[in-house]
């Protein structure tokens, strides 16, 4: 019975007892925004594939102040402009006391990984966040679980197209297109 109360409260990144909230930040380099930079993971899952910068959000910290956290943890920019897509899209609204109630990601993605046994060995659920930065590529310092980070071409990372020795973890093609598809409303 103990052993069923630990995995329940279990936190644990690998085999959780729950899905894990993240968050994950698509930052275009302003001022064209056809670059975005891109992370190499340090650690599983995908240890060795590039990503967007981010990881789990604390308890009590929102989305916004998790990106921003990750943000500089992993690559070291504290020039971001986190931008709001969902309160851009909302209907004429008068109230922006409402406003600060809403998450500033744009879409969601969840990421479930099974070890060779079928068991779930690591699951996420991923708030996709936009935001620009004017920072230079040389001012990226890749740092705590990141072993490299770079600006990559909009288009290249759509294309699955970053160098044949770099591999994009699964869905970051499919984020970074709806990413460039919001981008484009706000230009």
């Amino acid at each position: 019975m103990n052993q069923i109360i630990k995995r329940f409260l279990s936190t644990s990144r690998q085999y959780p007892a729950h899905p894990l909230v993240g968050v994950s930040c698509v930052i275009f380099k302003e001022p064209d925004y056809k670059k975005v930079v891109l992370i190499e993971r340090g650690k599983p899952p995908k240890l060795g594939e590039w990503s967007f910068p981010g990881g789990l959000v604390n308890a009590g910290e929102t989305i916004e102040e998790a990106a921003r956290r990750e943000v500089f943890e992993e690559v070291g920019l504290t020039d971001i402009n986190i931008i709001h897509a969902a309160s851009n899209n909302m209907d004429n609204t008068t109230d922006t006391d409402f406003t600060q109630f809403l998450s500033p990601a744009f879409t969601t993605t969840e990421h479930i990984y099974f070890d060779e046994n079928k068991k779930c060995q690591y699951h996420y659920f991923l708030a996709q966040v936009l935001a620009t930065t004017n920072a230079e590529e040389h001012t990226l310092k890749a740092d705590d679980d990141v072993n490299n980070s770079n600006f990559f071409q909009v288009n290249d990372v759509i294309n699955r197209n970053i160098g044949n020795d770099k591999m994009l973890v699964d869905r970051v093609p499919y984020v970074m297109s709806k990413a460039a598809r919001e981008i484009s409303k706000i230009k």
